[in-house]
């Protein structure tokens, strides 16, 4: 709880409670407990029921399982009387005002503000039995008293209505109901014998209140008044709803402020197209702002943005992220994107603070579907939009159910890719051919996922997977084992140079010498004939470990290969300034083979990789062209569809 939300529930005059969902009480305020006669911590964690009779209590569970299934409320939003029931089980009637809300994980809670009424029924009780005690009423605090004719003169009135002004000089009431003429409040109430106001705003001595008036037909034509002051009660209302619209840091509306206007004013999402932009990677410029700062200053620019004029309401989602609601107009979809981006783009580079100008939107379109009004609707196809962006190195994206179905299929990735780690990802094996002879000298293990669910997953999804788990050394580490165990097993392995990926972070750890050295024992290999295969962004951080794990891990016979060289930092002095037996040329180089410029980028790259000492593998090779040439170019190895795709090794033969 916020200090400025728990600042008002241990003030407020009014009793606060709050339960969630299932009717438990989680907080219990102060003047809760001075009303009902229980400490918060004898009520906390109990159903609400506790505070009411038998008969009601029993229909209440009800009442909370009929809106979770249908949000039809009967109560939430509505103020009415109720009866409590106090700890000595005395029951008392009492004002109600529920209203719901959510916590910061999504989940439902309801407020409750209760106002005693007890007072209010005891004056009530005096005015039918008896005038007399108006002189007496004037203790009642928040209580506007009076007894007047059918004309509207004041016969008697408590101090409180006196003072405040709802008579003239003649005692005749005045015109002071809001929207209300007294002379139709009279005429209804001597027509119907009751009439009731609820939420009158009037001004008193120039401070405005909120008062529920109830006029009452009495004997002799005599009609008596009562009003209750809900002005604290409505303080506190208005207080929670700030407190649960807009964010209790940066004061930025945020999406209960958009449920708000859907609820209360009818906002049709039809109308809208909806936008969702987060900055990425914000830094501050030789200064320290902290991030409530940077996130009110972009939002604060983000909303002038001149030349979308069609944007009617923006919202907080998190630091730097905002959904804006943006009207339908007849501008093509594809060019009011591109208006908005643009826009976007000029706002990330006006701010001078913000080093780093990377920015990403997702966009999406609301139809009911027969689903009514849902936020989180929107929110959740946004995120969708945002997420598929990220993914697919875009600055935007919009929503479809493609990219619903994408996102989704990386979520299962991500959620089962260790658990199948150890049955449904299995090892496949290409081959690796001598150029001399075109014999077999070798095979690359690889992995291949073949879910159950989701059919074939790519090696790229895997790691991109596990990256983002960022638990690519239990990958790496299963997958040796998984080798070693395959090779064990196999004949036909154990006298060829099996090549086996590992990533950068592998390399540059503590662990992987000894991983390697203890699997090899375990499993009987000879690693004479274990390659390595790393990529280039293994070897630019000099300061990690790969330099000296390279170097004990070839002394112990493990050859190392540089693999998709070219695709990446392509630095020359990788292949001086580190000990690699093998360079692999990626396929990109081996796909412009035939080409002037291609052919004479690749042969290079083999001249240069055998001054170095390294042999050369052509990855991706798929031609016989392809192989005529590199053949000339004396590359030593070739690898790819030409010889052979990756297979399972049960299907590997001499």
């Amino acid at each position: 709880m916020s200090n400025f939300y728990d600042s008002i529930f241990k003030s407020a005059v009014d009793a606060i409670i709050v339960i969630n969902n299932m009717g438990i009480i989680e907080a219990f305020s102060p003047s809760a407990e001075k009303l009902f006669g229980y400490a918060e911590n004898i009520v906390v964690g109990k159903n609400i029921s506790i505070l009411m009779p038998k008969k009601i209590a029993m229909e209440h569970d009800g009442y909370l399982e009929n809106y979770r299934k249908t949000s039809n409320a009967k109560i939430i939003g509505i103020g009415r009387e109720v009866v409590g029931k106090k700890s000595d089980g005395q029951e008392f009637k009492m004002h109600l005002s529920v209203g719901k809300a959510e916590d910061e994980s999504g989940n439902l809670k309801y407020i409750g503000i209760c106002h005693d009424m007890t007072p209010y029924y005891s004056v009530k009780n005096d005015l039918n039995e008896t005038m007399e005690n108006y002189d007496n009423l004037s203790n009642y605090e928040g209580l506007y008293i009076a007894s007047i004719d059918k004309n509207g003169l004041v016969i008697k009135s408590n101090v409180l209505f006196s003072e405040s002004g709802f008579f003239d000089s003649n005692k005749f009431i005045i015109d002071c109901f809001e929207n209300y003429k007294f002379e139709h409040i009279i005429q209804k109430t001597l027509q119907d014998g009751f009439y009731s106001i609820s939420k009158s705003s009037i001004e008193i001595d120039g401070k405005s209140h909120v008062i529920d008036w109830n006029f009452k037909l009495a004997s002799n034509d005599r009609i008596q008044i009562v009003g209750i002051d809900r002005t604290e009660s409505e303080k506190i209302s208005e207080s929670l709803l700030k407190a649960k619209m807009y964010d209790p840091i940066t004061e930025l509306p945020n999406v209960n402020y958009l449920r708000f206007l859907l609820e209360s004013k009818g906002v049709n999402l039809d109308d809208y197209y909806f936008f969702r932009a987060r900055f990425e990677m914000v830094e501050v410029n030789k200064k320290i702002f902290d991030r409530d700062f940077l996130t009110k200053s972009i939002y604060t620019i983000f909303n002038l943005i001149e030349s979308v004029e069609c944007v009617d309401y923006t919202i907080q989602i998190s630091d730097y992220s905002f959904l804006s609601c943006v009207k339908k107009t007849y501008l093509p979809i594809p060019s009011l994107f591109n208006e908005i981006v643009k826009n976007i783009s000029d706002l990330a580079l006006s701010i001078d603070f913000i080093v780093n100008k990377k920015f990403i939107v997702g966009f999406c379109d609301y139809h009911d579907n027969g689903v009514g009004k849902n936020i989180d609707e929107i929110l959740r196809r946004t995120d969708f939009s945002l997420r598929y962006a990220i993914n697919n190195n875009v600055v935007f994206s919009y929503y479809d159910a493609s990219v619903e179905d994408s996102i989704n299929r990386i979520k299962y990735i991500e959620s089962n890719v260790i658990k199948f780690m150890d049955d449904e990802v299995v090892l496949y094996f290409q081959p690796k051919i001598k150029s001399e002879d075109f014999s077999v000298y070798g095979y690359e293990a690889l992995m291949r996922w073949n879910s159950k669910v989701i059919g074939w997953v790519s090696p790229v999804e895997i790691i991109s997977a596990v990256n983002n788990l960022v638990l690519m050394e239990l990958v790496d580490k299963k997958i040796i084992i998984k080798a070693f165990k395959a090779i064990s097993e196999n004949p036909l392995l154990q006298k060829m140079s099996i090549s086996i990926n590992m990533s950068s972070i592998s390399i540059n750890s503590c662990f992987i010498v000894g991983l390697i050295e203890e699997s090899a024992k375990a499993f009987d290999i000879d690693l004479n004939f274990i390659d390595i295969e790393i990529t280039e962004d293994s070897l630019i951080d000099d300061s990690g470990n790969a330099r000296s794990n390279i170097d004990l891990l070839r002394n112990k016979g493990v050859s190392f290969s540089l693999d998709d060289f070219g695709k990446g930092y392509s630095s020359l002095s990788y292949l001086t300034s580190f000990n690699i037996n093998y360079l692999k040329i990626d396929k990109l180089f081996i796909d412009a083979l035939g080409a002037y410029r291609g052919d004479g980028m690749v042969e290079s790259i083999i001249k240069i990789a055998h001054l170095n000492g390294m042999k050369v593998v052509a990855e991706g090779v798929e031609s016989n062209q392809q192989v005529v040439i590199l053949k000339e170019m004396k590359c030593d190895f070739f690898q790819g569809y030409y010889f052979g795709k990756p297979t399972d090794i049960s299907n590997l033969s001499d």
